[in-house]
């Protein structure tokens, strides 16, 4: 198994984009098309991205199917900001960062209308929702 995170992609391979519409987008077709390259090396990959424009899902889906599983970790903005680990959000409420994605009004989160797996994780503990998808990556590779 590998997990390409998000912000450590960004980090390595992405660091000059940005986070307006175009840069995400971009963003998220590197992360795919690093994913299609990894696929040879390992089964299962996982990548814990915001990917928040529905446009954008359905490239990547289209870019790695067969074998794409669309994961939605569903929570409302008052959860997502209490669990907020970087203080991001803290920075959007003052103003610091003006294009906060889910919480400016100029970069709404576009929530995913038929992804394969939703984990409610407003109503659960985060370690309640990685078993949860720990559970359903088993079930979906046949082991139980």
């Amino acid at each position: 198994m590998l997990i390409l995170d998000g912000d450590e992609v960004r980090a390595a391979f992405n660091e000059k984009l940005g986070f307006d519409r175009d840069s995400v987008r971009e963003n998220n077709r590197r992360v795919a098309a690093l994913c299609g390259q990894q696929r040879r090396n390992t089964d299962i990959i996982l990548v814990p991205i915001i990917s928040p424009f529905a446009a954008d899902r359905a490239m990547v889906r289209k870019l790695l199917e067969p074998g794409f599983f669309e994961v939605w970790f569903s929570a409302d903005l008052a959860t997502v900001m209490g669990r907020d680990p970087k203080g991001l959000y803290a920075k959007a409420k003052t103003g610091e960062i003006t294009n906060m994605i889910g919480y400016a009004k100029t970069h709404p989160y576009e929530r995913p209308v038929s992804p394969d797996l939703v984990v409610d994780s407003g109503s659960e503990t985060p370690e309640q929702s990685a078993k949860h998808l720990c559970g359903a990556i088993l079930s979906k590779i046949g082991q139980k």
